[in-house]
This record gives structure tokens, C-alpha cells and sequence, in this order.
């Protein structure tokens, strides 16, 4: 049964991809459940009438979606941008057509924004959305509807979803990679373009790819070694099978074409690319875009300036900022470039190479240097993820945030908001360096730390404590300049302390008038300390291991000395 209304316009929407097209269609969101289905399904269950006939009052309204992205494409919209505006949209109207929601002009801004609370009550869900796929979401849609519908306040504004601020996050944003990953993921990518010279890609099959760690594998170019082939070394397989899978993988291997050796070809280029985006920092966007060609160099600053050289000796604008311990890298990589025994298709300067007619507007997503990266155990480290960490790297090593920002072309609150983040080694030294300067800590006489300051006692120090004069040990706990310090050994010292004051106080004359000994204030006030550390999950243990050394006689080296000399009546 054909369903399809001759009076429909055409609704497809094609993007150019070289010699071949991807096309995709807004006809089925005039289906209920359309939307829903598979895009290479759908046409067969609109043809067959699953979907039933198209609702006619969404016509004008896709009608003017369609026209606004077309309109995108015109002004230079890319594929990935028109992809996923039309994957939101898509899911906008499933959800209206699960809740048997109308769509018409007239009622689009009322169910958007219905829509919008549905996002924000499965944030809230379990297993349920981030806020930022959340905020995604609503914002292709609702970027959609404002030009379709020439809203000029914005839909946005009218929803509770709010984008959160990249400086608000970066509050508890550690380093997303390490320098010990840098250090292992870098080194990856030179092992493997070193191993895949334009001979050893030529050469007979397997390619060996060895790691200066030691660690290699063979690359059979899609053929899988004979070992692993049970219809090949299986005693039931006859031999006239054998000789033929033999003469069949012999004859793919003698095979030295773009068809069989493209995998390792485009293994070489992403390697090769993510290491130019390490050092040059550009975007993937830019760097996948770069034209082939003969480059000329400026000495600048600690490396060069590239800039292209066209026919007749004519140089053209610098197209990036490369170190100088970086250009024998990229020289090499031109002169195999143009070594290359294939024909690249099109002129790009890192272009993926295959058998099949790839568009060369689609940016790489780098899965043979992931799947080499699971093989040797190295961890992955994406284009953006290398931008950030080199402008991060910058900004710790130059200490100035503007020539930072000036060297990444970012002002200075785009740098903050979206790029900086925390290095706990830049915390860790902050707040060293704090300490030093405000609360220095010097070794004190009683068993606590002080921060350096003239002894002072504390206003609630019990009458008949001993004064604090940085000679005694026991007026150290009076004192506002002790600092307790939180680990075993401190817990530890003040337990043996304790016990020395007690032995202190059973040789002691009581004093006269019925007073309190002080011995006996400093007994409390460690006994105190100690209950607090008792009190705290963390140090409870330390608390009684304390308590089980002083009486098995294991006595704190800063006062066994003491404790000896007093039991035995020195």
C-alpha cells in the first residue's frame, strides 16, 4: 500500500559527500511514531502503512524546519552540526507522539516546552540524563524553532534548563591527564609512525608495531594469523581446503594496494595528526582541513612559523606555530606523504585513506589508534583532551594567563571558562607555599607542633597551668601557638607523654591548700586530645594502638629517654 501523499513537498535533505550523498528526510516526523523508527527502515513502514497516513497539520511546521536547515547548510553548516540538530529534533517528536501530542504552529512553543520538563524529570531519575545532554538537547531544538518560527526572545529563556558554567565546574575539575599518561600516550604515537615506514607498509604481511617499552604486536591488515583460523589448522579440514584458504591469503598479501593496506596507512595519518594537534594546538576541525603542500619556516620565539609555498615562489599567509623540536617530525611525515606508492584522495595533508569513497568533510574518530592503545595498554588521549592539557602545561610554565591566552588566540575569560582547570600540583604548592609564609610550624618542646609566634597562653587555660615559655613541655599544651598534628605518631607521643606526667604525678607532694597539681591539668588536657582523636573514625585505631604500646612499655622515642630516668628514681 502506498501511503506517501503526492501533494507532500520533498522534505530531504541532502549533504555532499564526494561522489556519494547522504540524504535524510524530514517525511516521517509527519508520521505518529515515525520519528521513533530507523532511518533505512522507516520509508518501508511508511510505504506498507504501519505509520498510517501523515498527520496533515504538522505540514506547515516541518515545512519551515526544513527550510531552516537548508538554510544551515547554505550558510556552511556542517554535516555534524545538521546530523545532530536533526537526531534532537527526532527525539523531541517521539516524545510527542508517545504522549499524543498534536504538533502544529500554533501549539509547537507550548509542547517544547512541556518537553523541556520531561528532560529535567529524568535528570532526576535513575540512570537518568546528565545536564549537560539536557542542556543539548533542548538547545538544537530550541535553536531550531527560533529560526523557523522568527522567535526573537528565544525559547531558552522560558525553560528551566540552565547551562552551568565551565568556571563553576572547573571548581572541582582535577587534571583530566596526567602527565605519566602524556608521558606513556606520546611516546605511542612516534613507536607506531616510526614502525609504519612506507616500506614496512609495502613489505610482506604481518607488520610488526614494537613499543620501546618492549611491548609489540603484528598488524595482518584485516587477515587473521593462521593460528587462529580453525578451518585452516582443524586435522578435519582436507587438504585441497587448506591449500586453498593458503593460496587465497597468499595472494592478499602479495596485494600491495590501497583495497588491502589502507588500515595501516590510516593508522600512520591518525597518529600523525593527534601529534600535530599535541604541538600545534589547533583544532581538529583546522588541522583535518589542511591542504598538502611545500611549507616554508620562520624562526620564532622556540620554533617556527609554517607557512605554505605556492607556484612561482609565492608564500602565502602562517597557517600554524610549530617547536622546533617538532619540525624533523612533520618533515618526516611529508617526505613519506609524498612517498606514498597510493593516490590520496583529495589534497589534504593528514587525508584518511580507503577503498571506499569517504567524504573527506568527516573529522577523524581515531579508532585504529584506540583499538593499538587496548592492545599495548596505554591509556587514550583525544584531540581535545591534548588542547587542553597543552594549554593547561603552558599556562603552569609561563605563570601568565594573557600570554597564555594570546599564544591558544583565546581571550582570557574563554581560556577560564573552558579550557583551565585544576592542577593539584599547582594546589599542593599554593597551599605550601600559605602555610609557610602564615603558619610556619618549628619543632616544640611538648609533644605538638607551633607555628613560630611568641608563646601566649589560651584565654581558657585552667588556673595553676603551666605557663607556656617554649622551655616547657607541658605549657606547649596551653599555649594559642600549638598546632596537634593529625597522623599515628602524633597521637602516639601524646599518649606516652601522658604517662610520663603520671609518673610525675605519683612521686609528687600533694600541694598545699588542697590545690590541683598541675601535672594533673596537663593529664586532662592530653586526655581530652586524646577522646577527640578517639572520637573520629579515622584515628580511633591510632588511639588504641597508643594506649597498647605505653603499656606494653613501647614508649615514644621523644620520651622513653625521660620515662627510663624517672622509673628508675635519676
Amino acid at each position: 500500500m502506498e501511503n506517501r501523499n503526492p501533494a507532500i513537498p520533498d522534505l530531504t535533505i541532502v549533504v555532499n559527500r564526494s561522489r556519494t550523498s547522504a540524504v535524510w528526510s524530514l517525511h516521517p516526523l509527519l508520521y505518529r511514531g515515525g520519528a521513533a523508527i530507523d532511518m533505512r527502515k522507516v520509508d518501508h513502514a511508511i510505504d506498507n502503512g504501519t505509520l498510517g497516513c501523515y498527520i496533515d497539520e504538522r505540514l506547515p511546521l516541518v515545512l519551515k524546519i526544513h527550510e531552516t536547515m537548508e538554510d544551515m547548510l547554505v550558510g556552511g553548516c556542517s554535516r555534524l552540526t545538521i546530523r545532530s540538530s536533526l537526531a534532537c529534533l527526532k527525539n523531541f517528536f517521539s516524545w510527542a507522539d508517545t504522549n499524543e501530542k498534536s504538533l502544529n504552529l500554533q501549539n509547537v512553543e507550548v509542547c517544547f516546552l512541556e518537553w523541556t520538563e520531561s528532560l529535567i524529570h529524568r535528570q532526576g531519575t535513575h540512570g537518568g540524563l546528565k545536564p549537560i545532554s539536557i542542556y543539548s538537547k533542548a538547545s538544537n531544538v530550541a535553536s531550531l524553532l527560533d529560526r523557523a518560527l522568527s522567535l526573537t526572545g528565544g525559547m531558552m529563556r522560558r525553560t528551566r534548563i540552565k547551562k552551568r558554567s565551565s568556571a563553576l565546574d572547573s571548581i572541582s575539575r582535577t587534571d583530566r591527564v596526567s602527565i605519566s599518561d602524556l608521558q606513556r600516550f606520546g611516546p605511542t604515537l612516534v613507536d607506531i609512525c616510526e614502525a609504519l615506514s612506507m616500506e614496512a607498509i609495502c613489505g610482506r604481511l604481518p607488520v610488526k608495531i614494537a613499543l620501546r617499552d618492549g611491548k609489540s604486536t603484528l598488524d595482518w591488515c584485516g587477515l587473521r594469523s593462521l593460528e587462529s583460523l580453525k578451518s585452516f589448522s582443524s586435522t578435519n579440514v582436507r587438504e585441497s581446503s587448506r591449500t586453498s584458504i593458503q593460496d587465497t591469503r597468499d595472494a592478499y598479501i602479495a596485494n600491495v594496494s590501497l583495497r588491502t593496506r589502507y588500515s595501516l596507512l590510516n593508522l600512520r595519518i591518525e597518529a600523525e595528526l593527534l601529534i600535530f594537534i599535541a604541538q600545534t594546538g589547533m583544532n581538529l576541525s583546522q588541522a583535518f582541513k589542511l591542504k598538502f603542500g611545500d611549507f616554508s619556516y620562520q624562526s620564532h620565539s622556540h620554533g617556527y612559523r609554517v607557512s605554505r609555498l605556492y607556484k612561482g615562489r609565492r608564500k602565502g599567509e602562517v597557517e600554524f606555530e610549530i617547536y622546533s623540536e617538532y619540525r624533523p617530525f612533520f618533515e618526516r611525515y611529508l617526505r613519506w606523504r609524498k612517498s606514498s606508492i597510493f593516490n590520496p584522495s583529495g589534497d589534504r595533508l593528514f587525508p584518511l585513506w580507503s577503498p571506499q569513497l569517504r567524504s573527506e568533510d568527516v573529522a577523524p574518530t581515531f579508532k585504529a589508534v584506540k583499538r593499538r592503545c587496548d592492545l599495548f595498554g596505554v591509556p587514550y588521549i583525544g584531540p581535545m583532551a591534548l588542547r587542553k592539557a597543552r594549554i593547561n602545561w603552558l599556562a603552569n610554565y609561563t605563570e601568565d594567563i594573557h600570554l597564555t591566552a594570546q599564544m591558544a588566540q583565546h581571550t582570557v575569560s574563554t581560556l577560564r571558562q573552558s579550557y583551565l582547570y585544576i592542577s593539584l600540583e599547582t594546589v599542593k604548592a599554593e597551599i605550601s607555599n600559605f602555610h609557610a609564609i602564615t603558619e610556619t610550624a618549628i619543632a616544640a618542646p611538648g609533644p605538638v607542633d607551633c607555628n613560630g609566634c611568641s608563646p601566649q597562653a589560651d584565654y581558657n587555660s585552667p588556673r595553676g597551668a603551666p605557663e607556656p615559655d617554649c622551655i616547657s613541655p607541658s605549657g606547649c599544651l596551653f599555649c594559642l601557638q600549638h598546632r596537634d598534628i593529625d597522623s599515628e605518631d602524633h597521637v602516639w607521643s601524646l599518649a606516652t607523654f601522658r604517662h610520663l606526667k603520671t609518673i610525675e604525678l605519683s612521686g609528687s607532694k600533694p600541694i598545699v591548700g588542697g590545690g590541683i597539681h598541675p601535672a594533673t591539668l596537663v593529664i586532662d588536657r592530653i586526655t581530652s586530645k586524646l577522646n577527640e582523636f578517639f572520637g573520629r573514625e579515622t584515628s580511633t585505631a591510632w588511639v588504641l594502638e597508643a594506649k597498647a604500646r605505653v603499656l606494653e612499655g613501647h614508649y615514644h622515642p621523644k620520651w622513653d629517654g625521660f620515662i627510663r630516668l624517672m622509673e628508675e628514681g635519676v
